[in-house]
């Protein structure tokens, strides 16, 4: 049985969509149908980006419906005009015009198939080969400088490989300028996106940068860009947590006097959602183990769906207790947002899959977050049974990675690592902070490793193999 489609024929209909009632639709577009099969983006009652079909292609459309939907849509426009006459890769235009629901505006491109983002392939390949994928970018980057252009909301998932090329996406934000200023601080936006564990490349690729742009790669110079790479760092950890709190592509939230909850939209089934809706009643209907019961907290594993999680929640004591926290943000929204950075930059975590706070009149009371479940290993249990070397340097790897980032962990105990299939992870992020200005982070990253420390004193052979952590940053 056929399902029949509907048409989009006024602006409120694109005010009204969201992830969860989207539904294909059809749209006229120079008196042919558009096919709407897939949101790929959507900035809720603004703009949609949709993959479809029309004139018998694959196409992506952009479709602009706000108040200032002419103005973003010129925006496209000129970016893509200034891309096109500078012999940039881009993505044909098939349409580019106010639709015939009034004051909707929409841009249609060639769809690319198949494509692969860069932000994909430097996660999924090895180091060696993510190096030559960051080289490939930078080429096109560099490019843009040349011919005196910027894209000011540079981010690896505008970049796309197809075939042997890597094409640019988004050309509303591409402007014109050929200050070295402004380029240095473009590029410096781009290192900035790099997972941690490739941070190390910088510096070569910042020489190979200024080879091909002419300029001369001195010590002040690299100085100056790094100062700007740590000064963007904090500032897009803090824009990222922001948006863990949010409804956006990859995250579901809701808001009310009574509860605050968010997760994440590729875990959405059944048993989660009702796990959001009323905890404690799934906590004491499910298979459940008590991990640590504490004052503040308590930890536990939950079965659901035949798969194990862990469930930390956070507990008021007294009441004196909850008057001096429930006007704060919650140690569950802290775990949260630090487990999604470490998760944003690569830095091995348990997945945080949901956080939710219980509230009273707006207040919070108890908190609880939703990670998966490791691994009951812990890093002590492993070292004092046998040195493993291999698990060390991994240790000291995501040491390492924190510190390049300007991160303290705030309790840094070996049982805060987890082994799972021979791999270290950090957990128990609730007091992990992203320090702004070098001089405090170096305060508080001496503390974490000397509280690390303290667990291998009695230990000479492991307190030694950890003595190797990054000493030139503190």
């Amino acid at each position: 049985m056929a399902i029949e489609l509907s048409y989009f024929t006024n602006q409120q209909q694109f005010e009204g969509l969201t992830f969860k009632n989207f539904k294909p639709f059809l749209l006229i577009i120079n008196d042919q149908e558009f096919l709407a099969e897939k949101i790929i983006r959507l900035l809720p009652q603004k703009r949609l980006v949709l993959s479809g079909v029309w004139q018998n292609k694959k196409v992506i459309i952009k479709v602009f419906f706000d108040k200032q939907a002419r103005q973003h849509f010129n925006r496209e426009l000129i970016g893509y005009h200034l891309l096109e006459e500078k012999g940039i890769a881009i993505a044909p235009v098939f349409f580019a015009n106010e639709l015939s629901v009034k004051n909707v505006y929409a841009v249609i491109y060639l769809e690319f198939y198949p494509a692969k983002k860069i932000s994909q392939l430097i996660e999924n390949e090895n180091e060696e080969r993510a190096e030559f994928w960051l080289y490939q970018t930078q080429q096109v980057i560099t490019k843009l400088h040349q011919v005196g252009l910027l894209q000011t909301d540079l981010h690896l998932n505008n970049f796309v490989l197809v075939g042997d090329d890597i094409y640019l996406l988004d050309y509303a934000s591409i402007k014109q300028a050929t200050d070295k200023k402004k380029q240095l601080e473009n590029i410096a936006l781009f290192y900035v996106q790099f997972p941690a564990n490739l941070f190390h490349l910088i510096k070569k690729l910042f020489f190979e940068y200024c080879v091909l742009c002419q300029q001369s790669n001195d010590p002040l110079l690299e100085k100056s860009l790094f100062t700007r790479i740590q000064a963007l760092s904090w500032q897009r950890g803090q824009a990222f947590q922001k948006k863990c709190l949010r409804t956006s592509t990859d995250f579901v939230a809701s808001h009310s006097s009574t509860q605050l909850s968010v997760y994440r939209r590729s875990e959405e089934q059944q048993m989660l959602l009702a796990f959001i809706k009323d905890p404690e009643k799934m906590l004491h209907s499910l298979p459940t183990k008590i991990l640590k019961a504490g004052n503040t907290s308590t930890v536990l594993q939950v079965m659901m769906d035949d798969k194990w999680y862990i469930v930390k929640r956070y507990n008021v004591k007294s009441w004196w207790h909850f008057f001096t926290h429930c006007w704060r943000k919650s140690r569950a929204i802290k775990s949260w947002c630090n487990a999604n950075l470490l998760q944003l930059m690569n830095i091995p975590t348990a997945k945080p899959l949901a956080v939710i706070e219980n509230k009273v009149l707006g207040l919070t009371t108890t908190s609880y977050v939703l990670m998966e479940f490791l691994s009951d290993e812990i890093l002590l249990d492993r070292l004092l049974i046998t040195v493993d070397q291999e698990i060390i340097q991994q240790v000291i790897k995501i040491l390492n990675e924190l510190a390049a980032l300007q991160l303290a962990h705030g309790d840094l105990k070996a049982n805060n690592f987890i082994i799972a299939q021979e791999r270290a992870y950090l957990i128990d992020l609730d007091a992990m902070k992203h320090y702004r200005k070098a001089s405090l982070w170096r305060r508080a990253f001496k503390k974490d490793i000397l509280r690390f420390r303290k667990n291998w004193w009695l230990y000479p052979e492991i307190l030694q193999a950890f003595n190797v952590i990054d000493k030139d940053r503190l």
